[in-house]
Order: C-alpha cells, then sequence, then structure tokens
C-alpha cells in the first residue's frame, strides 16, 4: 500500500514541527534547571528550594584549597603539653636516610646514627633490595653468633602493699597475659611482621631466627639508667668526639659499683 505525496508530506511536515518542539522544550528545561540552581540551598536535612533566599545572597566566603607548604612541621603532645595545652608544643625530630646517602657516605650515615638520642625515629627511603645480618662473632672460638636483648621492653610491677591473699591471683593473671601475647601478639609480629612482610628474601627469614636463637640479656643493659647509662657510654663519647674511654670510666667506677652492689643486696633479699 503506498501513501500519497501528498500525505508523506503532510507526516514530513508533522514530524519536523514535533522535532522542532522538542527541542525548544528540552532547551527551556535545561534553563530553567539552571536558573532554579540558585535557589537550591543545602542544609542537614538536605538540598531544597527556597525561593525567598538565594544562594547568590548568602554572605561568606569561598573555601579555596590551602597552598601547599614545602615543610610540613609535626608536633607530638606529651607531658606537660598533654595535660596544659596552652605551652608551647615540641618539634618531633627524626633522621632520614635514602638511597643516595648510604651509597655516597655509609661511614657518615652510621656515624651520625650512633649519635642520636635513644628512641629517635629513623625513616629509611630504599629502593635497593636489603638483608639483616646477626652482630658478628667475637672471634672464631665463638661458636654461635649472640645478640644482646636492647632496654627498650615492657614490665609489669605491684605495690609492696600487695596483700599475700592477692598474690597468688595477681601472678595468675599476669602468667594468663603473658601466655596470651605469646599466643597471639609473638607470631603477629615474629612469624608474619619479621619474617614475612619485611623480609625481602627467604634468607633473611632465617637470618631472624639465627638472631633470636641467640638473644642474650646483657646486665647493664637491663639497668642502664641505673648504671649513670653506662651502656650508652661510647655513643656519648663519640657524639662528643672523646676518645678517653679509660679517664671516663673512672669517673664512674666509684658510682658504679655502689649502684652494682646496691642491686645485688635487693636481689639477694629477695
Amino acid at each position: 500500500m503506498s501513501i500519497p505525496y501528498r500525505h508523506r508530506r503532510t507526516l514530513k511536515r508533522v514530524g519536523t514541527l514535533l522535532a522542532a518542539l522538542l527541542l525548544v522544550f528540552t532547551v527551556t528545561w535545561l534553563c530553567w534547571v539552571i536558573w532554579l540552581q540558585r535557589y537550591v540551598v543545602y542544609t542537614d536535612d538536605g538540598a531544597q528550594l527556597n525561593f525567598e533566599m538565594s544562594s547568590h545572597d548568602i554572605v561568606g566566603e569561598v573555601a579555596t584549597p590551602p597552598e601547599a607548604a614545602k615543610n610540613i612541621s609535626i608536633y607530638y603532645n606529651e607531658g606537660d603539653d598533654a595535660i596544659d595545652i596552652g605551652n608551647d608544643m615540641k618539634q618531633l625530630n627524626g633522621y632520614y636516610i635514602d638511597s643516595d646517602m648510604l651509597q655516597k657516605d655509609m661511614t657518615g650515615v652510621l656515624v651520625r646514627v650512633e649519635q642520636l638520642s635513644a628512641g629517635t625515629p629513623i625513616l629509611i627511603d630504599m629502593k635497593d633490595p636489603y638483608g639483616i645480618l646477626p652482630m658478628p662473632k667475637y672471634d672464631e672460638s665463638q661458636k654461635t653468633y649472640l645478640t644482646n636483648a636492647w632496654d627498650q621492653f615492657s614490665v609489669f610491677g605491684v605495690p609492696l602493699t600487695l596483700s599475700d591473699a592477692d598474690k597468688d591471683v595477681t601472678g595468675i593473671i599476669f602468667e594468663a597475659l603473658c601466655a596470651e601475647s605469646y599466643k597471639t601478639v609473638f607470631p603477629a609480629y615474629y612469624d608474619q611482621a619479621l619474617k614475612s612482610r619485611y623480609s625481602a628474601e627467604p634468607a633473611t627469614a632465617e637470618i631472624i631466627d639465627i638472631i633470636m636463637a641467640g638473644r642474650k640479656l646483657e646486665f647493664t643493659f637491663q639497668f642502664g639508667e641505673n648504671l649513670s647509662a653506662l651502656p650508652y657510654m661510647f655513643r656519648q663519647m663519640l657524639g662528643k668526639n672523646s676518645t678517653d674511654v679509660a679517664s671516663t670510666f673512672k669517673k664512674q667506677q666509684k658510682a658504679l659499683n655502689k649502684v652494682v652492689q646496691r642491686l645485688i643486696d635487693v636481689y639477694m633479699e629477695g
């Protein structure tokens, strides 16, 4: 069935008219939406239309991104600052080491690290592979590698006024906490972190086992603060560019002997 030419022409005109009307409606709708945006007000309840208040009439300051600072200071709130925040806060110090520093002046880096005070954070930015080694043996007669345990660890304490009836219960609680730490914290840190996540190669995990097997608790490190900081004597001398080992120790020897004797008496008295 063929449509007469006159009818086809009429349909074409009607289609063109409808397309034009649709285009005009779309443009008008878009303009309407854009115009309405000035009356959109955002509140805690969401976005609302308020023809009595335009967003262009709101007094305020346009938020802009802050300028990027080249140097950012990091601060910590500790001790007196944690109580009285009106005091000036102390800047957190640290030492940054990258691959270029290690390649150009390894000795200089080691010297500066030795001069850092205890607890100073060190950030190492390395892209090269690395490994872990135990402390070297003193001589050929030493059969195994020995590694000294550092003096930073957690300890429990109980008051002298603790009654005899509570001593057993306190001991049981401490033992239970230690046992639970051994079952949960130790595997997470030793097996998952040290031997897996932080080990660049399988040999590193084996070295960690060797280090742990040769752990030793050295007397002066466990009581270093009471012994006039004797374990840190060489580090302090290095910071002062001093080589007077004998005279430095002699100045402390008399006081050290008294402190050692007091510690022995405490343990002997039980």
